[in-house]
C-alpha cells in the first residue's frame, strides 16, 4: 500500500510454502461458494493495516460469513511481562482465539475493557463476546523454535557460505517500531561498526521484511539512507544479510540475539535457550566493556540482558569463552498445531 492506502503491487506467496503443503490459487478458490468447515488465519489483515493487505473478501468480518468456524493462531509468543495483553481487532469476527498459557488467557480477561476501547466495541458485548473464544491449546511456532537446530535447519545458499568458523554470531532484528520511533538509522550504523571492527564476531542481520516497502508508505526520505545502508553491508564481508521467508535458520546458527524486546521474533528466540539482549531505543549504542560483569547471573535471574546494564560488546566477549543457555518452561509442549487441528476437528464433527 501506499501512503494513501492505495494497492501498489499485488504478491502471491503460493512458491514460499514448503511442497507438503498444497496451496491454490485465490483466483482460482471461490471461498462464498465452499463455505469451508474450518478457517485458519494466523495474522489479521484488514483495512487497519497500513502496509500490506490481503483481499477484502479475507477480512476477518467477511471470511466469517463464510465459514463455519474462523480460528484465529498469532503469529507471535505472548510472554508474560512482555507482550500486551491487549487483543487484536478481529476478536469479534472469529470463533476461537487460540492462546498458549493459562497465564496469558487470564491475563487478557483482566485488561478486556481495555482491548474493547482500542477495537472501539461496548465493553460488555466485547466481553460476553470474545472471553468463551479464548482457548489454551499451545503455541506451534514455540514447538518449530524447540526443535531446530544446525543439522536440521543447514545454512542457506543464499547466505553463500559453509560456515562460521567457530565465531561469535549475533542474530540482529531490527523492526518497523524502532525505525518508525526513531526515524534515523544512526544506531544502525554504530551496530555494524561494532561488527567490522570485530573479526571474531558475524552479524546476521534480519531487517523486518516489510521493512523497505514500509519506509515507502511511511517515511519515504529515509529510503535512499536504507538502501545504501543495506548495499554497504552486503558489501563489508563482516555479516550475513538474512532475507529467508524462514527466521529459522538465523534462530539455529546465532549463538546470541541483539534488538528490541518487543518484537515477535525476540519472544519466540528466548525457546531457544540462548541470551537476549535487548536494545534500548532510548539510549545510543553502549559500547561500554567491563570483563568483570556478572552476564551469567543476570541472564539466568532474568531471562533476558537489557542494554543499559550489559553491553553488545560484553555479551560477544562472554559467549566467546563460554556456553551459556537457559530454557523457558512452557505449559504445553509438543505438537501444538495437531493439537489445534483435533481440537477443531472434534468441534466439527459434534456440530
Amino acid at each position: 500500500m501506499d501512503s494513501q492506502g492505495n494497492p501498489v503491487r499485488k504478491i502471491n506467496e503460493r512458491n514460499l510454502f514448503p511442497d507438503y503443503v498444497d496451496v491454490i490459487n485465490d483466483e482460482e478458490y471461490d471461498i462464498c461458494e465452499d463455505i469451508p468447515d474450518i478457517v485458519y488465519i494466523h495474522n489479521i489483515y484488514n483495512e487497519t493495516n497500513l502496509i500490506t493487505r490481503v483481499d477484502k473478501k479475507y477480512y476477518t468480518y467477511n471470511l466469517k460469513k463464510y465459514c463455519d468456524n474462523l480460528v484465529y493462531i498469532p503469529y507471535y509468543k505472548w510472554i508474560e511481562g512482555v507482550s500486551s495483553s491487549l487483543l487484536d481487532e478481529g476478536a469479534m469476527d472469529v470463533d476461537y482465539y487460540i492462546l498458549d498459557s493459562d497465564k496469558v488467557i487470564e491475563d487478557c480477561k483482566n485488561h478486556i475493557y481495555e482491548s474493547a476501547d482500542i477495537n472501539n466495541c461496548d465493553k460488555v458485548s466485547f466481553e460476553e463476546n470474545v472471553i468463551p473464544k479464548l482457548v489454551n491449546l499451545g503455541c506451534p511456532a514455540v514447538d518449530k523454535v524447540m526443535s531446530v537446530n544446525k543439522s536440521n535447519m543447514p545454512i542457506p545458499k543464499s547466505w553463500k557460505v559453509n560456515s562460521f568458523d567457530g565465531k561469535c554470531v549475533v542474530l540482529y532484528n531490527l523492526t518497523l517500531k524502532e525505525i518508525f520511533k526513531l526515524q534515523s538509522f544512526e544506531k544502525v550504523r554504530k551496530v555494524f561498526n561494532f561488527f567490522r571492527n570485530h573479526i571474531e564476531t558475524k552479524v546476521i542481520w534480519r531487517p523486518h521484511p516489510l521493512m523497505r516497502a514500509s519506509l515507502v508508505s511511511m517515511l519515504p526520505d529515509l529510503v535512499s539512507e536504507y538502501d545504501n545502508l543495506v548495499d554497504g553491508f552486503k558489501n563489508g564481508n563482516y555479516g550475513i544479510l538474512d532475507t529467508e521467508s524462514d527466521m529459522y535458520y538465523s534462530f539455529a546458527w546465532s549463538d546470541a540475539y541483539y534488538g528490541s524486546r518487543r518484537s515477535s521474533l525476540s519472544e519466540l528466540y528466548r525457546y531457544t535457550g540462548k541470551p537476549v539482549l535487548a536494545d534500548n531505543m532510548e539510549i545510543d549504542f553502549n559500547d561500554s566493556f567491563n570483563e568483570n560483569i556478572d552476564i551469567r547471573n543476570l541472564f539466568y535471574q532474568n531471562g533476558i540482558l537489557k542494554e543499559d546494564e550489559v553491553s553488545l560488546p560484553e555479551l560477544v566477549s562472554f559467549i566467546s569463552k563460554n556456553e551459556i543457555t537457559r530454557k523457558l518452561d512452557s505449559q504445553i509442549l509438543g505438537n501444538s498445531g495437531r493439537r489445534i487441528h483435533e481440537f477443531m476437528i472434534d468441534k466439527v464433527c459434534c456440530d
